[in-house]
Formats: C-alpha cells, sequence, structure tokens
C-alpha cells in the first residue's frame, strides 16, 4: 500500500487562475461579454445573439449556450470577487438623519444613498423609516 501525500488547498484569488480560450474563434472578450449578458439580464440565448449581431458579432445561441455552460460559473466567481475586494457587499439599509426622522428624510437619505452605490449593488433601503 502507498502512502498518499494529503491533498493541500491553494489558498490563491480566483481571478490568478486565469480562464484557458485557447481554441476559440473569438476573442476572450466577446465570450466573458456575451456569458455576462446572458446572467446578468433576463435575456434568452436568442436574444444574446440578436444583441451581439447589432455590435457585428456573428454566432448562433447555441454558441452562447455552450459558453455559458463552460465559463458561466467561473465569471461570475471572478464578478463577485472583484465586488468583495472593493468593499463588500452593499447589504447595508439607508439611513436617516435625526432624532425622529421624516419620510422625506428618509427619501433624500435613500436617494443619496442610491447614488453613491455602485450599478452592482443594492440599491434599494432595507431598513424601514420609523415616521
Amino acid at each position: 500500500m502507498s502512502a498518499m501525500k494529503p491533498a493541500t488547498q491553494q489558498n490563491t484569488p480566483v481571478t490568478d487562475n486565469p480562464l484557458s480560450y485557447v481554441g476559440y474563434r473569438f476573442p476572450p472578450d466577446v465570450i466573458s461579454y456575451a456569458v455576462w449578458l446572458y446572467y446578468r439580464f433576463p435575456l434568452s440565448l436568442r436574444m444574446v445573439e440578436e444583441l451581439l449581431a447589432a455590435r457585428g458579432i456573428e454566432l448562433t445561441y447555441e454558441t452562447v449556450r455552450r459558453w455559458a455552460v463552460k465559463f458561466g460559473l467561473d465569471i461570475a466567481r471572478r464578478i463577485r470577487s472583484a465586488a468583495l475586494a472593493r468593499g463588500g457587499p452593499a447589504w447595508r439599509g439607508a439611513r436617516c438623519a435625526g432624532a425622529k426622522p421624516t419620510q422625506q428624510a428618509c427619501d433624500q437619505a435613500a436617494h443619496a444613498q442610491a447614488v453613491r452605490t455602485s450599478a452592482n449593488k443594492l440599491t434599494v433601503p432595507i431598513t424601514p423609516c420609523i415616521s
């Protein structure tokens, strides 16, 4: 019986291991953009195909489906790790100023928070305001 080495887990960030796009006709930017469109917005494969065709990129919806299956999870991990590196998730509620905030103060605080946060983060205030 041979002695087996214990499996070691590497603590390298996801972004350090590049995705391999070798053997694909399209550049990595097109592939990642198509997969991002498919998963980020409620689009069908054919809608993604039409959006890319409008930009001059001719491919089939089946190609988008294959890319989504192969690269979707890795691209999602990279987006998540990049978002966490920027400062973590924004699951904070809107803060209202004053001892007893009015609804107008709460609305202004929620609007200011929505302007400050990026499009990838939650912009709706979670905590209810007490009026």
